[in-house]
Formats: C-alpha cells, sequence, structure tokens
C-alpha cells in the first residue's frame, strides 16, 4: 500500500472545504506539533537535492561512452608513435599519459556503475520504475517538495509568532482593564463610607447646622413667640370674669 512520488506535487494543490488551508499545510502544522525535527533540512541536502535534479543519466551515459571510444583511438595511436631520438621524450610522456587516462577511465566506468545501481535501488524503494523516472524527475520532486515545506514551515511560525504577539497584547489590555476597574470600585467604597452627606446632614437643613433657626410650626409641635403672648393674656381675661 503506497502512493506514486506524483501525489507529495499535488499535496499543495488540494485545498480544504473553507479553502483556508492547503492538506500540506495541515500536515506541516501536525508535525512541527509532534515531531518538528523531522521537517528540518540542513543546506548540504538541499544542495544534493538540486544537484541530483541536474543530472541525466542518459546524458553521462552517453559521455562515458563518447570518451570510451576516443580512448579506444588513443591506445591504437600510442604504439605508432616512435622517439626520433634519445633525448626524445615525447613517446614516453605519452605512454604515461595513456596509462593514467586508462586508470581514470576504469574509475569513471566503475563510479558511474555503482551511481546508476544506488539510484535504481532507491527508486524501486519509493515504488518507481528506473526506467521511466530519470533524476531530473525523481530529484525535482524532491527538491520541490522539501522547499515548499521549508516555505510553509517558515510562514507558519510567523503567523504563530504574530498571534502570540497579539494575544499577548490583549491580555495586557484585559489586565489594565481589569486593575482600572478594581481602583475604581475601592475608590467608591472610601467615598460612600467617609466622604457623603446624608439628607439630614445638607440641603434645607443645612441652615440650622450652620447657626440658623428653623420656624417652628403647629405640624412640627412648636410655638411662635407671639403666639404665646396672645394665649397668655387670653387667659387673664378669662381668669378676671371668673373673679
Amino acid at each position: 500500500m503506497g502512493f506514486h512520488l506524483e501525489t507529495l506535487t499535488k499535496l499543495n494543490d488540494t485545498k480544504t472545504t473553507d479553502n483556508k488551508q492547503t492538506i500540506l499545510e495541515i500536515i506541516i502544522e501536525m508535525i512541527k506539533d509532534q515531531q518538528p525535527d523531522t521537517i528540518k533540512f540542513n543546506k548540504e541536502d538541499n544542495e544534493l537535492l538540486e544537484a541530483g535534479a541536474r543530472v541525466s543519466l542518459q546524458t553521462v551515459e552517453a559521455e562515458n561512452t563518447k570518451l570510451i571510444k576516443e580512448f579506444d583511438v588513443v591506445t591504437k595511436l600510442s604504439p605508432t608513435i616512435n622517439s626520433v631520438d634519445s633525448e626524445d621524450l615525447f613517446s614516453k610522456r605519452f605512454d604515461d599519459f595513456v596509462e593514467k587516462a586508462k586508470l581514470d577511465l576504469e574509475k569513471l566506468e566503475k563510479n558511474f556503475e555503482n551511481s546508476n545501481k544506488s539510484y535504481q535501488e532507491v527508486v524501486l524503494l519509493f515504488g518507481e520504475d528506473p526506467k521511466t523516472m530519470g533524476p531530473e524527475d525523481f530529484f525535482s520532486i524532491w527538491k520541490n517538495f522539501v522547499s515548499k515545506i521549508i516555505e510553509i514551515s517558515e510562514r507558519i511560525d510567523v503567523e504563530r509568532e504574530k498571534r502570540d504577539k497579539e494575544r499577548k497584547r490583549e491580555e495586557q489590555k484585559l489586565k489594565r482593564e481589569q486593575e482600572l476597574a478594581n481602583k475604581n470600585a475601592a475608590t467608591a467604597v472610601s467615598e460612600s463610607s467617609t466622604g457623603g452627606e446624608t439628607p439630614s446632614e445638607g440641603g434645607r437643613g443645612g441652615r440650622a447646622a450652620r447657626g440658623g433657626r428653623v420656624p417652628a410650626g403647629p405640624g412640627r409641635g412648636g410655638r411662635s413667640s407671639n403666639q404665646a403672648d396672645v394665649q397668655d393674656l387670653f387667659a387673664k381675661v378669662q381668669g378676671t370674669k371668673k373673679i
């Protein structure tokens, strides 16, 4: 059970139902929360992917075949070169060149065979056919996929940092508002217990507190000085009539 490597290129093209995120973004967010080291790539790995995407096995193989044919011509030419005299060193130096070139060519052929074998093994490991998928396609898929992972990962970091700053600003704002509300509440309690005037002390009753005299009326149980004099005189008159 598995999927073709082509699927990797489609993860960033498939969006959620609300079109706000892609499947690749969701996967990367999950990985960053659970196994962040999985999506960390060093510079050397990225450079290898870029170099691999520029390799064409057909071109390398054609170059090797060309070198082998050209070397065969040189090898056949070597015995035909004769020295002019004892001081003529061209023939010896040419033979030395042929010997060194032969070793270099054998080493190059061996490296190509090993590289081609390793490439076929890794492609088969991913379920692909090395005959139809060359290094240009194989490594290009990985290069683009890794580049997109790095890009999305960095964007997620920036967005998360931005959200954290906004959250902290909001928390500080709420904290200041709460402190102000607590301060206002404490001030209101203090004023109500020590600084306010009751109705009996202020308003109309304030004149009495400042030394004024409040007139007493019948409804309040008191009487004026004139009323007291009239009543006394009336009592004396009544007493005289009785005598």
